[in-house]
C-alpha cells in the first residue's frame, strides 16, 4: 500500500494531484488529502472483491476488458460529481 501512497509524493504524483486540483477546482492541499485518503480505500475494495474465483475474474475482465485508460483523460469529469466544493 505504501507504494501506491509514494506515488502521490513522487513527481508524477504531484503533475496527477495537480491536475485533479485544477480539473475540480480544488487546491492542492485539499487535492492531496481526498486521494490519500480514497487511495487506499479502493486497493482494499479491490483486494476484497479479488479474495473470491468471482470477484477475482470480474476485477481481471474490468482491466482486461472494460477500461481502457480514457478515464484518465476527463479526470474534471470523474471528480466533478463526487467531490464537494466549500
Amino acid at each position: 500500500m505504501s507504494g501506491i501512497l509514494d506515488l502521490l509524493g513522487s513527481d508524477l504524483g504531484k503533475s496527477i494531484i495537480s491536475g485533479v486540483a485544477v480539473s475540480t477546482g480544488n487546491d492542492t492541499n485539499k487535492t492531496s488529502s481526498v486521494l490519500t485518503m480514497a487511495l487506499p480505500v479502493l486497493m482494499k475494495a479491490m483486494q476484497r472483491n479479488a479474495s473470491t474465483p468471482q470477484g477475482a475474474e470480474g476485477l481481471m475482465g474490468a482491466i482486461q476488458g472494460k477500461h481502457d485508460g480514457s478515464i484518465l483523460d476527463n479526470l474534471g469529469g470523474l471528480f466533478g460529481g463526487g467531490v464537494m466544493r466549500k
